[in-house]
């Protein structure tokens, strides 16, 4: 009987706690990443050859986002996305970067919260075998769902999984590109 009113009181206290960073006049800051950058490289062989080197890829991205509690359990603020990545091979190199900036808004229950996010931006690439730089412009939209993993009273780790798409339009060529993923963010809830 005694765990057993602990547990609650630990649960109630818990929820509680949480809350306070929900609500109104609460500041959010935080965001995610590719956690560093990727180097990848591959090797390719055809039937009993050797190995053969093959393309390295180079790549960061960053997605911070600061925000505000309008009211209890719902806040809104500002997100960017920042994409860079590299792909050599012998004969062939190719860049690319964008950024995506737009608002973004969020809305929780308990520790679980839904995301959506808006954005405009630009792009640009440039390839071996291309002729000059490409320019493109960007629009882009997010929805997600994701839980909030408290670390401390005021830090969380939250896992997320969300399906994007972005556009890119250079004068009469649109390219769309979307899917499914899971990010890992860590967030800092400032209450007053």
């Amino acid at each position: 009987m005694k765990k057993s009113i602990i547990t609650i009181i630990t649960i109630m206290f818990t929820v509680t706690a949480f809350a306070q960073f929900t609500n109104k006049g609460t500041v959010i800051l935080g965001g995610s990443s590719n956690l560093g950058l990727n180097f990848l490289s591959n090797k390719g062989k055809f039937g009993d050859g050797d190995f053969q080197d093959g393309s390295k890829l180079t790549s960061f991205s960053l997605s911070p986002q600061a925000g505000y509690f309008f009211m209890n359990n719902f806040a809104a603020g500002l997100s960017i996305d920042v994409n860079s990545s590299k792909n050599k091979a012998d004969n062939f190199e190719a860049t690319s970067s964008f950024i995506l900036v737009g608002p973004f808004a969020r809305y929780y229950m308990e520790k679980f919260y839904f995301e959506g996010t808006v954005g405009l931006g630009s792009a640009k690439s440039e390839s071996t075998f291309s002729e000059g730089i490409s320019k493109d412009f960007l629009t882009g939209w997010s929805l997600g769902a994701g839980y909030a993993v408290m670390l401390s009273d005021a830090v969380a780790l939250e896992p997320q999984i969300n399906y994007t798409s972005i556009s890119a339009k250079d004068d009469d060529f649109v390219n769309r590109t979307g899917g499914l993923s899971v990010n890992l963010s860590l967030f800092v809830y400032l209450s007053k």
